[in-house]
């Protein structure tokens, strides 16, 4: 028989998304008077381009035909894609290599499925504010206790502290650690270090 996760019955409270968007129709009901600006969720606020819907239809198209049919593309992302974002950042005096680029579907499964590689037992830091997967994919994978409410954490994470006063960007913990994930507000590509215990 099939067993579950264990590990999915602690995570805390219901994911941050959700719970924005509660919190904003609560407000929005009780002050309807008030003009919310949303700044929580990172949700798109324009239709895509005509540009965009001519790339999206060329390839649907292309695939529904047997001459011009590709199917999976390359694992790090398609060639003529990363040969594009090098001459992108060529001119602008950044040398990459396309084998240096890794294209996917987005940084949060992204986020989750690095930690495969790495063992329960690395003791996990993370900045904190962060995005919101740092943490329940460690959960997840079983890499911390039990959510202890007074303290805010779960026990086995250690929580790097941002603030004003920092910057933002909290200083390594003093505490022996293996594995930081670190996403600094003003620069949003995530800056994942792996350390040597």
């Amino acid at each position: 028989m099939a067993k579950l996760n264990h590990n999915y019955r602690k995570l805390s409270a219901g994911y941050l998304f959700p719970e924005i968007g509660r919190r904003v129709r609560e407000y929005s009901a009780a002050h309807p008077d008030q003009a919310i600006h949303r700044l929580g969720i990172g949700n798109t606020t324009e239709p895509l381009t005509p540009t965009i819907l001519a790339g999206l239809h060329g390839r649907v198209d292309a695939l529904g035909q047997r001459e011009t049919y590709t199917g999976y593309g390359d694992e790090q992302g398609e060639t003529e894609l990363r040969e594009a974002l090098v001459a992108y950042y060529a001119e602008r005096g950044v040398a990459l290599d396309p084998r240096e680029l890794f294209v996917s579907d987005g940084a949060k499964a992204d986020a989750a499925n690095i930690q495969n590689l790495f063992a329960q037992e690395n003791v996990i830091a993370i900045q904190n504010p962060a995005y919101p997967v740092y943490v329940d994919s460690n959960v997840v994978a079983g890499r911390t206790g039990e959510y202890d409410a007074n303290a805010g954490v779960y026990t086995g994470l250690t929580l790097l502290e941002g603030n004003p006063e920092n910057g933002w960007f909290a200083a390594p913990p003093q505490k022996k650690w293996t594995w930081c994930t670190c996403a600094a507000p003003t620069t949003p590509p995530e800056r994942w270090r792996p350390v040597s215990s």
